[in-house]
C-alpha cells in the first residue's frame, strides 16, 4: 500500500471534523477537555457530532475552537452554500 504524506497546510484547510481526524489520540482527548470545560460544558455526544459534520458549534464557539487550533475560523467552518 503506498504511505500517503499530509502537509500541515492540507489538514489545516480541511473543514474541523476532518482535522479533528488527523489528530492522535492524545490531541483528541485534550480538544474534547478544552471544548468540554471552555464551551458551556458541552457533551461528548455534541462534540462527536461536530466533528461528524452532523451540526456546527455556535458563531462563537467557531471563533474559540479556531483560536484553540491558531488557525483561521472560516478554515474550520467554511460557509455553506
Amino acid at each position: 500500500m503506498p504511505k500517503v504524506e499530509t502537509t500541515i497546510t492540507e489538514v489545516y484547510a480541511t473543514p474541523l471534523h476532518k482535522y479533528f481526524d488527523h489528530l492522535n489520540s492524545f490531541q483528541q482527548a485534550a480538544f474534547k477537555r478544552f471544548v468540554r470545560d471552555e464551551l458551556d460544558k458541552r457533551s461528548n455526544s455534541t462534540i462527536n457530532n461536530w466533528f461528524r459534520g452532523e451540526n456546527e458549534p455556535s458563531a462563537a464557539e467557531q471563533k474559540l475552537i479556531a483560536e484553540y487550533f491558531k488557525v483561521n475560523q472560516s478554515e474550520l467552518f467554511p460557509t455553506k452554500k
